[in-house]
């Protein structure tokens, strides 16, 4: 194993993925001292490297080592490791995750068909949301248009479903947005409930959702690459 950090001096903490009632789960291992890690030996296998330092923010960063190989995060196209960045502490906004750059396998392991060759790619950094928007935060997002004076705006940009079109925030007595509306047969057990994850949103909706809160929505490699949750929004303007 190389890793190079962008600031010297940062622990690198070992977790091997063991199977543990039948999930993979990071077993920690030891401490493999501090940054930069030059050819340090490993047997293969599957990891979780965290890298710690005081004033930082502490880095997840997976490694799986293939029979006789030497894991060292080069970028394609490049003769030397790219550098991990570490976060100063407070940098990523509580309910967010940071993404280091690094190397993921993607596409056909076999269980689903059609998907490109199952290969390692490259992905650079990035800061995604660990959860979906939930409907009360779009309501919210809808509201504020509406006290903007833009509620053309705002409804055109309503969940609707995809059968009848039919609107899919109830909207409330002063005019606002409010939770799924539970007046249609079947909706019942989802109907007023905030804090769910939103549906129904278009494309467009989507994006203009994330701009307006100073992201963007991941492209198809960052959602390949991503934690596995389900994030939504990716944000904008970090020193990657």
């Amino acid at each position: 194993l190389t890793l190079f950090t962008n600031v010297p001096d940062v622990e690198a903490r070992l977790h091997r993925y063991v199977l543990d009632e039948r999930r993979l789960v990071p077993k920690f291992v030891r401490s493999l001292g501090n940054t930069p890690l030059v050819q340090v030996p490993l047997e293969m296998g599957s990891y979780l490297v965290t890298l710690h330092k005081q004033g930082y923010e502490v880095v997840r960063y997976p490694v799986c080592v293939e029979r006789q190989e030497h894991w060292h995060g080069v970028p394609p196209g490049d003769l030397v490791p790219q550098p991990i960045w570490m976060p100063p502490r407070g940098e990523i906004k509580s309910g967010e995750v940071y993404v280091p750059a690094g190397w993921f396998w993607s596409g056909d392991d076999g269980s689903f068909p059609g998907l490109p060759p199952f290969e390692r790619q490259w992905c650079d950094a990035f800061v995604i949301g660990k959860f979906p928007v939930t409907v009360g935060e779009y309501a919210a997002w809808l509201n504020q248009l509406v006290r903007d004076g833009d509620e053309e705006r705002a409804e055109a940009l309503q969940p609707r479903t995809n059968d009848d079109g039919v609107p899919l925030l109830a909207r409330t007595p002063d005019g606002g947005f409010g939770a799924i509306s539970a007046d249609r047969a079947g909706w019942e057990p989802i109907g007023g409930k905030p804090d769910l994850p939103v549906i129904f949103c278009s494309a467009e909706a989507a994006a203009a959702y994330c701009l307006d809160n100073g992201g963007r929505l991941p492209t198809s490699m960052q959602w390949t690459s991503r934690p596995r949750k389900r994030p939504t929004c990716v944000s904008m303007g970090k020193p990657f």
